[in-house]
């Protein structure tokens, strides 16, 4: 079913963002573009059972879901994918999972625990999923025991490859396709061999290779945290973020450092990037980053400038679009029907660019899950989310607004578009005269009180404002009776001034010019 938000009668009591009802909250201003909220698509019901997380491809055309269906004896878990416009649904993944049960099970299926681990590849023909199995190693093994992987298939359910974890460990990243869509990137945690008291943590990077079938350990380290990150162009490095506490020198403190490195897939060579800030809430392309100073800055790492985005932010950031042109975040508000009667606190979704004012921020979601497995496509003009156990999409798009409407919506206009939108309000304002003139026997509204008393003839009190603001800004200049000025089409009657070279008059007779500046 779509939903079209345009056709919501829903009203937003926001704690910072958009007040209510100024404006329209399903756009923003993206540099010189208008970006809109178009359209919602439901993908899936309650019938389908609980729903965890929804899974876009990068091309936006397919999500893929996990569902859980309980049922008398057991539940059945499966993996689907479908068309992100709605329609049929195809199952990858499918177990029936009997009541307190706990036999061996040779047949992968979803790793419910990691399941916002899911990952397509680049050209969204295949899908990577961590998965789980319960196998009996030896004869007298009394318990199945757990065997951790990740498999591999493409979008109508054919395997491409099972990769077993190392024992013992368990997936601890996201899994990073390099760009030819043949490897994979994750990194794996375990312990060391040894007595307990002496074990320490140890974390594993493994590349795996589709065409090749194989799962190798491309790194080791004790004590750190190395995470891919990504993939070089050409596909034959692996680039990691990677932490450790620096050693203590000459008395100094003990500290963190974060380093930015690149390896070669096999783990032949490793060399250092740069050492940086705290990699988190970094831009995917790492150019930008968030800071607090105060409130939420975007820093651009290559300029060193900063553009502040909320004076305070009391929100909960959720990280950046895949594009690294917006940032996500959550916000709790309160949403109200239109009689305002009833009301209901709900978590939203919203996206934000450089620029702490109402056209910088857009929702996209009126009622996000907690830990719903929020995902973009490529380009982040598409979201999946789960509300309410079912998984919506979300589509952006491009908007051709007029200059009223984007003066509606409280977005900055250029000065040619506020020159135009003047003088076509100046002409409104003197057909109000005209009519409030033959009503009132050639009378003409008094200066204190123009606005109010042109109000019912003109019938928009924005029109007397500069575009997109509260600011009166028509100078009216009152003539007393029209009967009384004698060359009404060269009689200034009213004027707008809004500090540019240029000024609109309006004329008693009711034609309007742009004229210079004396």
């Amino acid at each position: 079913m779509r939903t079209w938000f345009a056709m919501l009668c829903l009203v937003v009591a926001l704690a910072g963002a958009v007040p209510a009802g100024d404006g329209d909250i399903y756009l923003m201003l993206v540099g010189e573009r208008v970006l809109e909220l178009q359209e919602t698509t439901r993908l899936t019901s309650l019938k389908d059972g609980k729903v965890e997380g929804a899974w876009i491809s990068p091309d936006g055309k397919f999500v893929a879901y996990v569902t859980d269906m309980a049922g008398k004896d057991g539940h059945t878990r499966r993996l689907c994918v479908t068309r992100s416009s709605g329609g049929n649904v195809t199952v990858l993944l499918s177990q029936f999972i009997k009541k307190d049960e706990d036999a061996a099970a040779e047949v992968w299926t979803p790793d419910i625990s990691d399941w916002s681990q899911i990952s397509w590849s680049p050209d969204s023909r295949l899908i990577a999923v961590p998965a789980v199995r319960k196998v009996i190693a030896e004869k007298d093994q009394t318990w199945p025991s757990v065997d951790r992987g990740i498999i591999v298939l493409t979008t109508g359910g054919l395997s491409r490859g099972a990769f077993s974890l190392p024992t013992d460990t368990n997936l601890m990243s996201s899994i990073i396709w390099n760009p030819g869509s043949t490897k994979f990137a994750f990194k794996t945690d375990g312990m060391t061999s040894g007595p307990v008291e002496q074990a320490k943590s140890v974390g594993k990077i493994m590349v795996c290779d589709i065409l090749r079938g194989t799962c190798d350990q491309v790194k080791s380290q004790e004590l750190g945290a190395a995470y891919p990150h990504s993939w070089s162009a050409d596909g034959k490095s692996v680039r990691y973020n990677n932490t450790y506490i620096s050693s203590d020198k000459a008395g100094g403190k003990r500290q963190q450092v974060w380093q930015f490195r690149e390896m070669r897939a096999d783990g032949s060579s490793d060399a250092l990037i740069e050492e940086m800030p705290s990699p988190w809430f970094m831009s995917p392309d790492r150019r930008m980053r968030l800071i607090s100073n105060p409130g939420l800055s975007i820093e651009d790492r290559e300029t060193g400038s900063v553009t502040q985005v909320f004076k305070q932010f009391d929100g909960e950031l959720r990280g950046w679009t895949p594009d690294s042109r917006m940032i996500v975040y959550y916000k709790s508000d309160v949403i109200k029907d239109q009689s305002g009667k009833r009301a209901e606190r709900l978590r939203t979704c919203w996206l934000a660019v450089p620029g702490d004012e109402k056209w910088n921020h857009m929702c996209v979601a009126l009622d996000v899950d907690a830990d719903s497995g929020l995902s973009f496509s490529h380009d982040g003009m598409k979201m999946a989310y789960r509300s309410r156990g079912r998984i919506t999409l979300a589509e952006m798009g491009w908007a051709d607004m007029s200059t009223a409407e984007k003066a509606d919506a409280g977005m900055p206009l250029t000065e040619e578009e506020e020159k135009g939108l003047l003088a076509k309000n100046a002409k409104q304002i003197g057909a109000g005269l005209s009519m409030y003139a033959a009503d009132w026997d050639g009378g003409l509204p008094s200066a204190d009180e123009f606005v109010q008393q042109l109000d019912p003839y003109a019938k928009n009190s924005n029109l007397f404002n500069r575009p997109g603001t509260t600011q009166l800004a028509f100078q009216y200049f009152p003539l007393g009776d029209m009967k009384n000025i004698s060359n009404p089409a060269e009689t200034v009657i009213g004027k707008f001034d809004v500090g540019y070279s240029w000024q609109v008059i309006l004329y008693a007779d009711g034609h309007v010019k742009v004229e210079p500046k004396q």
